[in-house]
């Protein structure tokens, strides 16, 4: 109640510069009486909107006199803005999407325990079968599903099969911390001007969620409000092991997303990356001259659990759900359009059916006359190898959800504060443990009431 309350307020301020705002660009064009319309709320430029736009209208299974007039609209490029908006038209009842996109599943907790999100399990059922559970585990919450995942975003260790097979590195064998740091030690040695991964002062929001979810059940808070970070020694065990990262000899003290992290890459500096699926998009463009020389995994055994999902759910206050529906299952679930979207960025599809129609695709894909040779290279399953989607596939199944309360962004800020004060020296590890603690109860207090 009280955040809906916060809301209120805010959007008395702002409610009328919302309303112009929320849906100003993207429609198509000629909107036909009678016809569904379908707002869509995300986040990006001209680009990205009409990207989904084209792929929705290009795959749609409904005639054009039923398909829903669908508007992509941006709620500005940074998702967090994205989100104030939605609080906004909620709070004012007015312009409520049909569509949202989520970052991240955490983005969308607060949103569903408000009971803002509709629970489509019905709805999804008849195919739910066609869709790994991990994509529906990390949609889901106490058993309902409330939205589907535009992509699972699964924990994946890039390494450069070349300079690891001279060193005398076989990634199968790495299943513990102890393992990982050793062939680190192992590289370091073989190649004394290189580095086995990168791991500098400022980790960033990936870095912390890969390392919760790596832990099985580990929560930030107790559902009655109370911190776990002083009393649960997971904490105490990621903490110490970042660190360890940011300072073994093996790792160059670059973040990523760090000004000099992609030179890194592209020179042959940083070897291997503890990263995401997302990541195929951009390493073939941060290195295009290693293409062939990459491989991947999933994280060593110890911690490759967890992972993440770019979430669209369907508000429940949308004018027609139905439609929401059926835009949701054109754009997201279907196979034609997996394979479109993959095509795109080289993003796996949800769906088992997509999976099989991505690799029939690319065993037989051929250069288009348009397209030049250089850009075809850089296509994610061309820099790769057709390994690539196994290898991804693979990792997806190992994508559980962290249970994150409603303040996650909140607390994810100050995990990674007192975790950027220890690898600094600021703080000893008691330090950043005790004051994470304290600020967590100082700064956010309970964080369910928000």
């Amino acid at each position: 109640m009280k955040a809906r309350m916060k809301a209120i307020t805010l959007c008395i301020v702002v409610s009328l510069v919302c309303s112009a705002l929320l849906f100003a660009g993207g429609s198509k064009e000629g909107a036909s009486a009678g016809r569904p319309e379908v707002n869509i709320l995300m986040w990006g430029g001209a680009d990205r909107l009409n990207y989904f736009r084209t792929i929705y209208e290009a795959n749609t299974a409904l005639t054009p006199e039923n398909m829903a007039n669908v508007t992509f609209t941006s709620g500005g490029k940074n998702a967090v803005d994205c989100y104030q908006l939605f609080r906004l038209s909620l709070a004012a009842n007015d312009n409520i999407p049909g569509i949202v996109m989520f970052g991240s599943e955490t983005a969308a907790t607060e949103f569903i325990l408000n009971g803002d999100l509709m629970d489509i399990s019905s709805r999804i059922q008849a195919i739910q079968d066609d869709i790994l559970p991990a994509a529906m585990d990390l949609c889901s919450n106490d058993g309902k599903v409330y939205g589907v995942p535009t992509q699972v975003k699964s924990k994946v260790w890039y390494y450069r099969a070349d300079l690891f097979e001279e060193a005398g590195i076989d990634v199968d064998a790495i299943k513990t911390f102890e393992d990982f740091y050793e062939a680190g030690m192992k590289f370091k040695k073989a190649f004394p001007d290189k580095y086995f991964i990168n791991m500098g002062g400022t980790p960033n929001i990936d870095v912390l969620l890969g390392w919760l979810a790596s832990y099985d059940g580990l929560k930030i808070s107790n559902e009655d409000g109370t911190y776990n970070v002083s009393s649960d020694p997971r904490f105490r065990d990621m903490f110490e092991k970042i660190n360890a990262l940011a300072h073994a000899d093996f790792s160059m003290y670059i973040s990523d997303w760090d000004a000099d992290w992609q030179p890194a890459i592209e020179s042959g500096k940083v070897a291997s990356l503890l990263s995401w699926s997302w990541m195929t998009e951009f390493l073939p463009k941060y290195a295009p001259d290693q293409k062939g020389l990459w491989a991947m995994t999933s994280w060593p055994e110890e911690f490759m659990k967890g992972g993440s999902a770019e979430v669209v759910s369907i508000p429940v206050r949308a004018k027609d759900t139905s439609a929401a529906f059926e835009v949701l299952d054109t754009l997201f679930l279907k196979g034609d359009s997996a394979l479109a979207r993959f095509n795109e960025n080289g993003l796996l599809p949800i769906t088992y059916s997509g999976i099989e129609k991505v690799k029939s695709s690319a065993a037989v894909a051929m250069k288009p006359a348009e397209v030049s040779q250089e850009d075809w290279n850089l296509k994610p399953i061309n820099y790769f190898g057709l390994e690539m989607v196994d290898s991804i596939w693979k990792t997806m199944q190992h994508a559980n959800k962290f249970e994150s309360d409603p303040s996650f962004n909140a607390e994810s800020t100050i995990l990674l504060n007192h975790i950027m004060m220890l690898i600094a020296g600021s703080e000893t590890l008691d330090e950043a443990i005790a004051n994470a603690q304290k600020d967590l109860e100082i700064q956010v207090g309970n964080p369910y009431d928000i």
